[in-house]
């Protein structure tokens, strides 16, 4: 079953939001969760349950909970054309409660909702390395837009003076 979260769900939610961020550790060193984050992301929990703009839910079985998923309106900058979006922020389910169709469950309502706010796509991350997560995506039909790359900043050596700006 897919619900919407209540405020009662934040203890469990907050620990799999930890487990997910364990999770996402091991297919990039680069990923690292600040020290408070789950403190931080269980106080974001209660305002995001408030809020009409974001949408928190909930996948259960037996009464367990099992499984979440956070989204929240995305704009693009100002400078291209308008069109109203919904982040999938956070996405997860257990693994012993995989491959049963939860997490297709847990995008379908959000895609519902972001229907229901008038949005013309839902918008989401994954890291390049988490393959599972690359094909999960494919099987629902999402196609790559853009891809984020990162370059580490290296301090200048004497031998490499920096560059002064023009």
């Amino acid at each position: 079953m897919i619900r919407v979260a209540t405020l009662g769900d934040r203890d469990d939610l907050t620990n799999m939001w930890r487990a997910l961020q364990t999770e996402q550790a091991g297919f990039d060193e680069r990923f690292r969760p600040a020290a408070d984050g789950a403190e931080r992301w269980r106080n974001e929990v209660a305002d995001w349950i408030r809020s009409d703009a974001h949408r928190l839910l909930v996948a259960e079985i037996d009464g367990r909970r099992v499984g979440f998923l956070a989204a929240g309106p995305w704009h693009a900058p100002p400078v291209y054309e308008p069109a109203f979006e919904v982040y999938i922020s956070e996405i997860y389910v257990q693994p012993e409660h995989r491959r049963r169709g939860l997490a297709r469950a847990l995008v379908e309502a959000a895609q519902a909702w972001a229907n229901g706010l008038g949005g013309v796509r839902l918008r989401l991350g994954v890291l390049a390395n988490n393959a599972p997560a690359l094909a999960f995506w494919a099987r629902l039909g999402a196609r790559p837009f853009a891809t984020e790359l990162t370059l580490d900043a290296q301090q200048p050596t004497e031998a490499t003076p920096p560059t002064k700006a023009l």
